[in-house]
């Protein structure tokens, strides 16, 4: 598994890295809610913060990679729960209206590392969710949803606002 992502991640970089392929790329930082939804306890909602690259491959595809974590935990019916860190590779799929709102679908994997009191657990998954960014000249602001996790006993999603400068 850590192969395979590490593979994604250096292939990731080296399609971001090539003029030729990039049209046009992109830097930002993320706000995100995340929300733990378990069997047998109520949710909770730690909050996190990422750092986002992207670039797109055509005019309707953009590859993006993230890095984040928690700003702060949740503790719920006395348990703790936090998101340490995460790393995710994604391919965003839209199209641009009136060249300044783009809405898309996302799909990809996700590696994170959890929290639960004082024990750390790596989960990875596929991940899938949708969003739309408005551009402002170089300035972008979006809005997503995301499944970043879809285990057997609990679902991590999250709601992101990000800010981007792209360039």
């Amino acid at each position: 598994m850590k192969k395979a992502l590490l593979g994604t991640a250096l292939a990731t970089g080296m399609m971001l890295t090539t003029s030729s392929v990039m049209a046009v790329g992109y830097i930002g930082v993320d706000y995100q809610m995340f929300r733990m939804v378990a069997e047998g306890w109520s949710d909770s909602q730690p909050e996190g913060a990422a750092l986002r690259l992207g670039g797109s491959l055509n005019d309707n595809f953009m590859v993006e990679g993230r890095i984040g974590a928690s700003t702060a935990g949740d503790k719920t019916d006395g348990v703790s729960f936090k998101v340490d860190d995460y790393m995710g590779v994604y391919v965003k799929g839209g199209f641009d209206l009136a060249d300044m709102i783009f809405p898309y679908v996302a799909v990809g994997f996700s590696k994170v590392d959890l929290v639960l009191e004082d024990e750390k657990e790596t989960e990875g998954d596929f991940s899938y969710g949708l969003g739309a960014d408005l551009h402002f000249g170089s300035f972008q602001v979006g809005a997503e949803w995301m499944m970043m996790l879809d285990e057997t006993d609990y679902e991590l999603k999250t709601g992101t606002v990000s800010f981007a400068w792209r360039f």
